[in-house]
């Protein structure tokens, strides 16, 4: 793959356009979440840990990510969570390399949980390679439903914090401006977002980052590969 420069930024943050900031009484995928230390990104889908058989979150390390067994809460902290009272679910792994920027928690049972992706109402229950051209969509936290056209793969490099560079694998959505509900595809909160092929209960990437700027004019996202994400962290997908 060609390593694709630019200025590429997380998509987790304090950019509120919706009331997915807020604390539900369910969880589902859409909404805001984050490790209880961090600030706020997307609650992608739910998982099955292969290793314990139990139901987990799945979104970003950078959303995640910190010490195995840390408090993940719903709402995230930038939206007004906290640890313990909105526990949801403990950090179980993560991995932030080549492969991808992604993490598990198991839930706590605290909450029950609906699998189906807010105003999608889709249940990711299969995952499988992206292919250029490819319409796709997502929900997230702060842009809600917005639908894409993957243009490209490549290596992106991001700047995690203390100035560590990671090149990623994945690939890069632009909107499809006439069918979006809002001018970005991604913006800061939507980290953690999967994308699901357009049609199909498919999930294809989990969105890690995107253009920084609030003008659609360049808008883009990126996505690592699902199925690197699914393989490494040893989860598989939820069947209702």
């Amino acid at each position: 793959m060609d390593v694709i420069q630019g200025n590429y930024k997380l998509a987790a943050g304090q950019q509120t356009l919706s009331n997915r900031a807020s604390r539900y009484e369910r969880l589902q995928p859409g909404i805001s979440v984050a490790n209880s230390r961090l600030s706020a990104g997307t609650l992608g889908m739910f998982v099955i840990d292969k290793l314990s058989g139990k139901p987990a979150i799945l979104s970003n390390c950078h959303v995640l990510g910190g010490s195995l067994g840390d408090s993940i809460v719903q709402p995230g902290p930038v939206d007004g969570g906290k640890a313990p009272r909105d526990t949801v679910a403990k950090l179980e792994r993560m991995i932030l390399d080549q492969d991808g920027d992604a993490a598990i928690a198991i839930l706590t049972n605290s909450r029950p949980f609906d699998p189906t992706a807010i105003d999608l109402n889709i249940i990711p229950d299969s995952i499988a390679l992206p292919q250029n051209g490819d319409i796709v969509v997502k929900s997230g936290r702060t842009t809600k439903v917005t639908r894409g056209k993957i243009v490209g793969m490549g290596v992106y490099p991001m700047e995690f914090p203390g100035a560590r560079v990671v090149r990623i694998n994945g690939f890069m959505i632009v909107p499809i401006s006439s069918s979006n509900k809002v001018a970005e595809i991604s913006y800061t909160g939507d980290s953690g977002s999967i994308w699901i092929k357009e049609g199909t209960r498919t999930a294809v990437g989990l969105n890690f980052s995107g253009e920084p700027e609030s003008s659609p004019l360049a808008d883009y996202a990126l996505a690592c590969f699902i199925s690197r994400v699914f393989f490494r962290l040893k989860i598989q997908p939820l069947i209702s």
